[in-house]
């Protein structure tokens, strides 16, 4: 696997190197300071392309300026939560976004959630499907083949601990699929998750 880095803070840069290195096993990362050093030193589209928005950008016109950056998936890393930053990256085609502020386990859990064709948007519950555009309401209801899984336990009333030793899942990547089953119900908890999706998701309850 081919990973990309650009952020012009080295500790930011050094710890997600670090992260993805051990936790993912790639076999190649590469790290540069900013966008234009990116451009100015070309090689093969990465699977995962992180991208720190710098502290000092417009954000609207940085994230719009990094449409020409090719990846199989690319994330945003932001300082924190931020719903209009969450807005702004999910109408550019980003496949998530990580806030500095998320403990590594959890940043882990979410890149594999990505490479495994999923979305990780911590802020989807605070934003409406008219302001995500086309993609909105499509990304509400898509699961991927593993949260489907987690579905399926939670529909057997087995908790985090139990599904991760059902599954053979780390217990953050659990508790990051269960988050996302419930953004994808747009619930507040798993009893109302498994109400909403009990229609919808008949058959995958039964599977």
């Amino acid at each position: 696997m081919h990973v990309k880095i650009v952020s012009n803070q080295v500790l930011c840069l050094q710890a997600l190197e670090a992260q993805i290195s051990e936790g993912l096993k790639a076999s190649l990362v590469e790290t540069v300071s900013d966008v234009s050093a990116l451009l100015q030193t070309p090689s093969s589209d990465p699977d995962l392309l992180l991208l720190d928005l710098p502290a000092s950008a417009e954000p609207a016109a940085w994230i719009a300026s990094t449409a020409v950056l090719k990846a199989k998936y690319r994330i945003l890393v932001v300082p924190e939560k931020n719903t209009i930053l969450a807005r702004l990256a999910y109408r550019a085609g980003f496949a998530g976004l990580i806030p500095k502020t998320s403990s590594p386990g959890l940043v882990l859990a979410a890149l594999k959630v990505v490479l495994e064709g999923g979305e990780y948007f911590p802020c989807f519950g605070d934003v409406d499907d008219d302001d995500l555009g086309s993609r909105g309401a499509a990304a509400r209801t898509t699961l991927t083949p593993r949260q489907i899984e987690v579905l399926q336990a939670l529909g057997q009333g087995l908790t985090n601990k139990e599904i991760s030793r059902k599954l053979g899942m780390s217990l953050a990547s659990v508790k990051l699929d269960v988050r996302a089953i419930l953004s994808a119900a747009g619930a507040k908890n798993r009893t109302e998750a498994m109400r909403k999706l009990r229609g919808s998701e008949a058959g995958l309850l039964q599977a």
